[in-house]
């Protein structure tokens, strides 16, 4: 009869609370193939199925459910003796996969997370820039930021702030183009525009008193990635859309011009969603904590829509 072991039990509590091998795969860094073989490995030392595998579901059985529940007791058990041995529990490893909107990683407090990674030595993390919309649990992720319109996915949602955007453009581009003074202007403009499922055309605006226009917009720069977009708004590409955060700074600092400073784009919530199995973890609910945190410090003024969504999630 086949032993059982601990990094098969690891990996099937896994595959369990993220509903797929792919995932548990890239969690483990291991193969899909390798994954599979630590159930199946499993499921013959219990002499019993734990999930019923379609291509595109793995749904746990009942014997799953029940070893679920005894898996989770003897690898905490497990746990608890290796941190009797090496007598300190804050240096045990553990990895935290977030999925960070490229709109925020200019606006994060680095400097608080790089003092939280030292206090907690045993810990590593996993920055992912998810500019689309993704399905988080396919992707492996412990938690995301995630700006726009929530997904309609069960997942545990904790609503962290609503963060405004402002139009701007690097000194260089207004020396030589000028800045426009209303909307209707931006048209003779060059926007950075970003590539998605339809044409980018206009841009909603709403003025400090509450009244709405939409703006076309022109350009010949467009792309995909907020990565490429951002550095092409600071390189003096075009117009484009920042976290109002972000062009305050960067306004002070004297790298970015903010444009029309009477309109802005219609606020964008951001919320931090996790896997409800992921939330039990202490880890991961301190790293949720800390991005709560960090990021509701970015509110203010008035509003914008995030260069990263459009509808659901649209990099900018």
């Amino acid at each position: 009869m086949t032993e059982l072991d601990l990094p098969s039990l690891r990996t099937f509590l896994l595959v369990f609370e993220l509903r797929s091998i792919a995932a548990a795969a890239r969690r483990e860094r291991l193969s899909s193939n390798a994954v599979s073989q630590r159930i199946a490995r499993l499921e013959a030392a219990l002499d019993a199925q734990l999930f019923v595998r379609t291509t595109r579901v793995v749904r746990p059985t009942p014997v799953a459910e029940q070893v679920a529940i005894h898996a989770r007791a003897a690898l905490a058990q497990c746990d608890a003796l290796r941190v009797a041995a090496s007598g300190d529990q804050a240096d045990r490893a553990e990895v935290v996969r977030v999925g960070l909107a490229p709109d925020l990683v200019r606006v994060f407090d680095w400097e608080k997370l790089r003092a939280l990674l030292a206090e907690r030595g045993g810990l590593r993390l996993e920055v992912l820039s998810r500019a689309r919309e993704t399905d988080i649990v396919a992707a492996g992720l412990d938690l995301a930021v995630w700006v726009g319109p929530l997904p309609p996915r069960e997942l545990v949602v904790r609503r962290i702030a609503t963060i405004e955007w402002h139009l701007a453009a690097a000194p260089s581009y207004v020396a030589a183009r000028g800045a426009p003074s209303k909307p209707s202007q931006l048209a003779k403009h060059d926007a950075l525009l970003a590539i998605g499922p339809r044409r980018e055309t206009s841009w909603p605006l709403v003025d400090d008193d509450g009244h709405e226009q939409l703006a076309t917009v022109t350009g010949r720069f467009e792309s995909d990635s907020g990565e490429v977009l951002v550095s092409a708004l600071y390189g003096g590409m075009g117009i484009g859309i920042r976290p109002a955060a972000e062009v305050e700074r960067a306004a002070r600092e004297g790298t970015l011009v903010r444009v029309l400073p009477r309109w802005r784009l219609r606020p964008m919530p951001v919320a931090l969603l996790a896997p409800a199995a992921r939330m039990r973890s202490t880890t991961v609910r301190l790293i949720a904590d800390f991005l709560r945190e960090t990021i509701a410090q970015q509110r203010s003024g008035p509003a914008p829509r995030p260069s990263g969504v459009k509808k659901r999630a649209r990099a900018r």
